[in-house]
């Protein structure tokens, strides 16, 4: 297998003994950037795409008070057989989640909401968010932290920590 310095060495060699005139001669003396590694580009991608699922749960699912928009978003975001750990519970089914949401807001005033109070840590499949509850636009009142299972792009399984 051929190295990005060896392989750009051997396609300036191999333009050099083409004749395309004045243009091959320009050509040879290009300096060609080294190939992106592929895996590191698609890693960053997937990180991010992860990340970004983890934000939309925590939007879209648990600051959701319609349990109609929660069950689209759910079907969404997590697998058809996902599994939610909430503080000493164990829900499966995407249905039984979207009930133990409901009563979890049901639980809370009306004006508070969740939000992510540090930027989404991915760790190959796994993911941390550290997010704060309490009404909108206001200091959290409890804070927590949810680590997340992905499989396929999706929330596998789901792990609620409640600090205070």
């Amino acid at each position: 297998m051929v190295g990005g310095g060896e392989l750009i060495h051997l396609l300036r060699e191999r333009i050099k003994r083409i004749s395309f005139g004045n243009w091959g001669r320009l050509l040879s003396h290009i300096n060609l950037p080294l190939p992106i590694n592929i895996s590191t580009y698609n890693s960053k991608f997937m990180s991010d795409a992860l990340a970004q699922l983890m934000e939309d749960n925590l939007k879209q699912v648990w600051s959701e008070r319609d349990p109609i928009r929660r069950m689209k978003a759910i079907e969404a975001i997590y697998a058809k057989d996902s599994v939610l750990y909430h503080v000493n519970d164990k829900t499966e089914g995407q249905e039984a989640i979207n009930n133990s949401v409901t009563g979890t807001l049901n639980n809370m005033p009306k004006d508070f909401c969740f939000s992510r109070l540090k930027p989404v840590v991915i760790n190959n499949n796994v993911g941390r968010l550290i997010w704060g509850v309490g009404p909108k636009d206001k200091p959290p009142l409890a804070t927590g932290m949810d680590v997340a299972i992905f499989e396929n792009g999706k929330i596998k399984s789901l792990y609620v920590f409640l600090d205070n």
